[in-house]
């Protein structure tokens, strides 16, 4: 479980830095939280179906 949540930030990671800074300077942070709440429920969900599998 722990290395996938680590395997999953690191590569997410980069690529969630450069999405929050471009909708930032885009949209303001309104707009960033929005993706970042998607982001974390679709992260859970591909957890919860990855530990589903593993039982």
């Amino acid at each position: 479980m722990c290395c996938v949540v680590l395997g999953g930030l690191m590569l997410f990671g980069p690529r969630m830095v450069w999405l929050w800074r471009s909708l930032r300077a885009r949209n303001g942070v309104a707009a960033s939280t929005a993706v970042l709440g998607e982001v974390a429920t679709s992260r859970h969900l591909v957890v919860s179906t990855r530990v589903g599998r593993a039982r």
